[in-house]
């Protein structure tokens, strides 16, 4: 479940691990012999593989932060420096390896970058520099979420007694349902969350029946990703590397991405797919968008953006169907705002559409009364 510790649904870092410790206090049980571990049962999510197509930066942004058995707070932490020699994670349950090498200078420039298992912090330090926020992705998330579970378990008033791990007695499960996807899916395309995108990609190949297991999940979900897009096209107009979109090497048609479009109308998952895309005007990565247009409210689409690509493919609602619309654009940096202006003025122009068809079915049952 890649939505626990979730800013937009206003989730702490430990509510989802305080609920199970409820659960098992509920259950009976009162002491916990050993400390807690967080184990995932499919052992490929434990791989640390970067896609294709990305910059090496990328790893050190939470806009690359993976997906993995045990998501929270988007894979995402706060790492304070306080000095050259000094730093710290603001959460304090959170143990990631940092190495610092930092030396003094007339201003203060710090780097992050990941070097396989450890963050390298590097740069210059200015005499009092108050302290610096980093926010960096955590690529095992496993000790961070045992670590709250034994607080959370320790709040609830259940023991934690020191120790190698003990079992014994009668086996009991608890299950934890996450919402359904229909509901994930608005924070992920809305606020177009990588991680997320990344996370969706590889249950699809942990949930896979196929004997893969010899594979890491980035290919396999891959593989089943672009099976299941043969049924929209012909899949050599996609290149795809990744589930989150920072690959710069993926590659897709406009025609093959509208042909994806037309025929998602017609499919059984569409409202949910509808109603978790970004809003013009009013929610997500374009509400700041198309205000004040006729497409404010009523225009819904998926950004995509990286430096010098400004992509935006949609749907305008028009009597009982929708209007499909793709706009890829692949130009330079400086250029961004002329590029987002020009797809704003197509979806306005399309948006008209939908006031004029409107107001054309309001004359014909005006006149229909009459």
């Amino acid at each position: 479940d890649p939505s626990w510790g979730l800013a937009e649904r206003n989730e702490g870092l430990r509510d989802r691990l305080d609920s199970i410790a409820a659960a098992l206090r509920a259950a009976g049980i009162t002491t916990v012999l050993g400390s807690p571990i967080a184990a995932a049962s499919d052992a490929r999510w434990n791989g640390i593989r970067f896609p294709e197509g990305w910059k090496p930066e990328d790893s050190a942004s939470c806009e690359g932060a993976l997906g993995q058995a045990f998501n929270l707070a988007l894979n995402c932490a706060t790492l304070l420096v306080s000095s050259p020699t000094s730093a710290s994670w603001e959460s304090q349950s959170l143990a990631a390896p940092i190495r610092l090498e930092i030396r003094s200078g007339s201003s203060t420039q710090l780097t992050a970058r990941y070097k396989s298992s450890f963050f390298l912090i590097d740069g210059t330090w200015k005499a009092g520099t108050p302290i610096q926020r980093l926010r960096l992705p955590v690529f095992d998330t496993r000790p961070w979420v045992a670590s709250l579970l034994r607080e959370a378990l320790i709040a609830k008033g259940i023991r934690v007694v020191p120790g190698p791990l003990r079992f014994g007695g009668i086996s009991r499960e608890l299950v934890f349902h996450s919402e359904p996807l229909s509901e994930l899916l608005k924070p992920f395309l809305k606020n177009s969350i990588n991680m997320m995108g990344d996370s969706f990609l590889k249950t699809l190949a942990a949930n896979s029946s196929e004997p893969n297991v010899g594979q890491d999940l980035l290919g396999v979900g891959l593989a089943r990703l672009e099976n299941f897009l043969l049924r929209y096209g012909d899949t050599r107009d996609l290149i795809l590397h990744d589930g989150s979109g920072l690959s710069r090497t993926s590659r897709i048609t406009p025609a093959y991405l509208l042909a994806y479009l037309e025929r998602a109308v017609d499919e059984s998952w569409f409202p949910a797919l509808y109603a978790a895309l970004p809003i013009a005007g009013v929610d997500g990565t374009l509400r700041n968008r198309m205000k004040g247009t006729p497409a404010e409210g009523v225009l819904r689409a998926k950004t995509g953006t990286l430096d010098g690509v400004y992509n935006l493919a949609g749907f305008v609602p028009t009597g009982t169907s929708y209007v499909p619309f793709v706009l890829l654009t692949k130009t330079t940096p400086d250029l961004e705002a002329a590029a987002k202006a020009a797809a704003d003025r197509v979806g306005v122009g399309l948006a008209s559409i939908h006031f004029t068809e409107r107001e054309i079915r309001s004359e014909e049952h005006t006149s229909e009364l009459q």
